[in-house]
């Protein structure tokens, strides 16, 4: 378990997922939205995310976090972990709407400064159903196609928090 992809919907635990697993093993991690999303939600930075990920991606241990499916095949072919984090949409609603509480104004690791914490009717409706019909079959697609990777799925909180404390 070398190189590390996490994938999930907004408000999975991605991110905290993301840096204890780093934390236990030493491993530099990135969090795909503090590069994509550099001064506001809505205009993505694909490129330096691109240019990004491939300089991480020469390192021999990394962990990744963040979907963008439609610029992964690379990262799907260069890892050899993928943790999916199949939560479900009402942790996932609740989580979200906890974290736009907790940190409004305040500093996040996992998101760019510049990108204050928001709440919008289409951030809503992409936890609620689209991830799940969109994003959630295209990642068990990838998945199926990758049987090669050591695939870990979590479907709650309780088997992500078991988890790491075994690995700790």
């Amino acid at each position: 378990m070398n190189k590390i992809l996490v994938l999930g919907n907004s408000g999975a635990g991605k991110s905290m997922f993301t840096k204890e697993l780093a934390d236990i093993l030493n491993y530099d991690y990135i969090h795909l939205d503090t590069i994509v999303y550099q001064q506001s939600w809505e205009q993505p930075h694909f490129e330096e995310m691109e240019q990004y990920v491939k300089k991480t991606l020469l390192k021999s241990q990394w962990i990744i976090d963040g979907n963008f499916l439609n610029n992964a095949q690379e990262r799907f072919e260069q890892c050899d972990t993928i943790f999916f984090l199949d939560i479900n949409r009402f942790t996932c609603l609740f989580s979200a709407l906890f974290r736009n509480y907790k940190y409004k104004g305040k500093y996040r690791e996992s998101r760019n400064a510049n990108c204050d914490e928001k709440i919008t009717k289409s951030y809503l409706k992409w936890i609620f159903a689209d991830f799940y019909k969109t994003s959630r079959i295209k990642i068990y697609e990838i998945i199926s196609k990758n049987q090669d990777k050591q695939i870990i799925i979590f479907k709650s909180r309780k088997a992500i928090n078991k988890y790491l404390k075994g690995m700790k």
